[in-house]
């Protein structure tokens, strides 16, 4: 993994590993029961530039890489996944602003330069998450502004957020060719937090249903052309998908690296836990697994740097990604959970909350069993 690190990225990656151990880690826990972001660690990852990691440089900012998201939310994720997935929607936001430059997105994109700032992506709907083409929230043109209706649901950092993406149907009926992107201040007439939901993990960050009513939109908030709503989705999606990789890599890390000390730690039956076969062969599988997960989301983040978050190579590697990565991270914190015996059921076990966090890295950004729709047919064209 090191080769395809820059002394950059080597540099980004200590000074966010600091800051984690120092700053997030001892509040993992207190995140977890309050669910709800922490003012604290948004003024830290401002100062660290981790929120407005996704700025062009041509704004003042330092339009970081694959690589470099995947190392921050590898590294954020060991000690909270709710931070680090909080993170991902955030730069997923700011990745469609950037990829279609307007007076509009610039001035959105320099929001996260002058002050902690975070973005929601507003794309799920109650009778549409993995059919996202079919979209009933609409987006009706009323001279040269839009009248936006509909309702949004199980959107990370509602809220919370400051600015919103939120994709609406256009031209209904026609699946994604009938998308459009709009961005929005979260403060706009209309746009309203209906409910915040009560979650099993990756507590920490928000997880909210956003209702518009009559929204207006001028089109210079328009995103992009008419049409291109769902393509500048999907192609953001490709990037969150390998740092949601990292996410569970990340998690994973963490789960392993608590079982290990436990064992060493737990004695039965005269020794260390850690001693028997049994147990060690459980180390040897999750960091087999661990490492072959952290290879693939590299690999996927070097591709996307070097062939665009849109090309075929990067669409079937995020694919691969997001498959192997999460159902990964769900095998590995269940050992972990039974290395601990019956200290890993009781809540505040470290590993407990870990492997509640990792159950949604199989089901958001596009469920495993669509993952498997798109790598299969990435195959056959």
């Amino acid at each position: 993994m090191e080769a395809l690190f820059t002394e950059e990225h080597r540099q980004l990656r200590d000074v966010v590993r600091r800051a984690v151990d120092k700053h997030i880690a001892p509040l993992a826990r207190s995140l977890d029961e309050e669910d709800r972001p922490n003012g604290a660690v948004l003024d830290l990852l401002h100062e660290l530039g981790v929120l407005s990691l996704c700025v062009p440089e041509r704004l003042g900012g330092s339009a970081r890489d694959a690589i470099a998201c995947s190392i921050v939310t590898e590294e954020i994720s060991k000690a909270s996944p709710a931070i680090g997935v909080m993170c991902v929607a955030n730069w997923a936001t700011m990745n469609v602003l950037a990829a279609r430059p307007s007076p509009v997105t610039d001035a959105m994109l320099g929001r996260w330069l002058a002050r902690p700032t975070l973005g929601s992506y507003c794309l799920s709907e109650p009778r549409g998450g993995s059919d996202a083409g079919n979209l009933e929230t609409r987006a009706t043109r009323s001279g040269s502004d839009y009248i936006v209706n509909g309702t949004k649901c199980w959107i990370t950092n509602g809220g919370v957020s400051q600015v919103a993406v939120v994709v609406a149907a256009t031209r209904p009926g026609v699946g994604a060719r009938g998308t459009t992107a709009f961005v929005l201040d979260t403060g706009t007439a209309g746009f309203e937090v209906t409910r915040l939901e009560r979650k099993m993990g990756t507590r920490g960050t928000t997880l909210a249903e956003i209702r518009l009513t009559n929204v207006v939109v001028d089109e210079s908030h328009r995103v992009g052309a008419e049409g291109e709503g769902l393509s500048l989705a999907m192609e953001s999606q490709n990037i969150s998908r390998v740092a949601l990789g990292a996410c569970c890599v990340g998690l994973a890390q963490a789960a392993l690296d608590h079982a290990v000390a436990y064992g060493n730690e737990r004695t039965q039956f005269g020794q260390p836990i850690g001693k028997f076969q049994g147990m060690q062969f459980k180390y040897a599988e999750m960091a087999t697994k661990i490492e072959a997960a952290r290879s693939l989301v590299y690999r996927c983040a070097r591709v996307i740097n070097d062939t665009g978050a849109a090309s075929r190579e990067s669409r079937r590697l995020a694919a691969m990604t997001k498959l192997f990565t999460s159902d990964m991270a769900m095998d590995v914190t269940i050992e972990a959970v039974q290395a601990f015996g019956g200290c890993g059921y009781i809540q505040g076990a470290p590993v407990e909350m870990l492997m509640r966090d990792a159950k949604v890295f199989q089901i958001f950004a596009g469920t495993n069993e669509i993952q498997k729709n798109t790598i299969a047919k990435l195959l056959q064209t």
